[in-house]
């Protein structure tokens, strides 16, 4: 029994060693409790100050970051662990102002945290999980311009991720869904790009009438080191009417990259076009709306797609198949519905079985 165990272990490590994995090796095994890979923690020092940590762990040297939730500033980590034991410190602006030291089990790891700046101790409880990867917080703005009666004004309001398990990894997120600049906080960025916005072109007098923007930022999905961002723009920058469109935005949190259509779906976009998205939009109310001229066979892919906890959507912006009246199209499906669909990598990552 003892061998059909140690296999099991080396097996599942080397399985998921770049994906979640956990310390739940039997207790009787040889290597019980030994950490391999990536690793995803939760939990509090004293009981009330909430931490998050990401570290990896190779041939017993642990590297990452940690933050405290309520700040989000990254505090970078190493340690070791020997046995059941685990060393961690951590250095923020070159000085060390956490250390941890714990026993790991099959739920996380526990022990005591010392400030070495002023030798506080308190005990500290940290959990293995897949949810929250990346710490969110919300924020508003609006700014607004009057030049000669005609008024400029921007808002955004919503979600934006503050810290991720790939240190800054959070700027380029923001950058690519946003649109926003890399430098500064995120108040400063939205700042920025909101008095960009409002200022009126005073030297073109064509260039002179309302305008404005209004941008809503939705996370859609925080589990498993994947974050879904959707975005929603609505606004008016001339012409006989205001637009707004929706775009969603995928990114793999351990590899610091996007996720694309690929990296999800085993078919063709035109297999999934065909046997999912069109008879689903063709037999719904917004079915009448639709442009008659399009078919199963010729139907664009979708503007944009994402998932959530239970779902996928497909949506398609005004005009891409219908005209301005019928507004946009909407394909919601189930994740079962989808399941067949699915890369097998995709579906062990958010653990669809």
């Amino acid at each position: 029994m003892k061998a059909k165990g140690s296999l099991f272990a080396v097996f599942f490590i080397l399985f998921f060693s770049t994906q979640f994995i956990y310390a739940n090796n039997k207790k009787d095994s040889p290597n019980a409790y030994v950490l391999n890979g990536f690793y995803h923690l939760k939990g509090f020092i004293n009981n009330k100050y909430a931490i998050t940590m990401d570290i990896t762990v190779s041939q017993g040297q642990i590297t990452g970051t940690m933050y405290y939730d309520k700040v989000g500033e990254y505090i970078d980590l190493k340690g070791y662990q020997n046995g059941l034991t685990v060393i961690i410190d951590g250095q923020y602006k070159g000085k060390s102002y956490d250390h941890f030291d714990g026993i790991v089990d099959n739920k996380g790891i526990k022990g005591t945290w010392t400030n070495p700046q002023t030798g506080k101790s308190f005990p500290f409880a940290l959990n293995f999980t897949n949810e929250n990867c990346a710490l969110v917080k919300t924020y508003q703005y609006y700014l607004e311009n009057t030049y000669k009666g005609y008024k400029a004004w921007y808002s955004f309001e919503g979600d934006y991720p503050v810290a991720t398990p790939i240190k800054n990894f959070e700027d380029t997120i923001i950058k690519i869904a946003l649109g926003l600049p890399e430098e500064g906080t995120f108040e400063q960025k939205i700042k920025t790009t909101a008095q960009k916005f409002v200022e009126f072109d005073k030297d073109n007098p064509d260039m002179l009438f309302n305008i404005n923007v209004e941008i809503h930022s939705s996370i859609v999905y925080n589990k498993n080191c994947i974050l879904v961002i959707h975005i929603f723009t609505d606004g008016y920058y001339g012409g006989a009417h205001g637009i707004n469109g929706e775009e969603c935005y995928i990114f793999d949190l351990l590899k610091g990259s996007q996720i694309t259509y690929e990296d999800v779906f085993a078919v063709s976009q035109r297999t999934l076009l065909r046997e999912k998205i069109y008879p689903k939009l063709k037999n719904s109310e917004q079915g009448e709306g639709m442009d008659e001229t399009i078919t199963k066979d010729n139907i664009p892919f979708a503007d944009t797609w994402g998932f959530s906890d239970t779902s996928f959507f497909f949506i398609y912006n005004i005009y891409t198949i219908g005209p301005f009246a019928a507004g946009p199209f909407e394909a919601d499906f189930t994740l079962d519905e989808l399941r067949d669909y699915l890369t097998e990598n995709f579906k062990k990552r958010i653990g669809l079985k």
